[in-house]
């Protein structure tokens, strides 16, 4: 997961250099940069709960282990 994300924000960080060169639709104008920014937060809305429960998932297990070997 965690190598993942690190591809994921790498790629992205390069793309989003790369965008006005190579995705930019000036028909569309400058309502698709309004756009980028709203699907950003959706997801972000969803990536971050997720992270969330998955990291108190993970403790879960972990205590759940650590009884079973007591």
């Amino acid at each position: 997961m965690r190598i993942s994300l690190a591809g994921i924000i790498i790629f992205g960080i390069i793309r989003a250099l790369a965008y006005k060169t190579h995705e930019w639709n000036n028909a569309a104008g400058q309502s698709q940069v309004t756009m980028l920014i709203v699907k950003h937060i959706i997801f972000a809305g969803i990536f971050v709960p997720g992270v969330v429960l998955y990291m108190k998932a993970i403790r879960i297990i972990k205590r759940v282990r650590d009884e079973q070997t007591q």
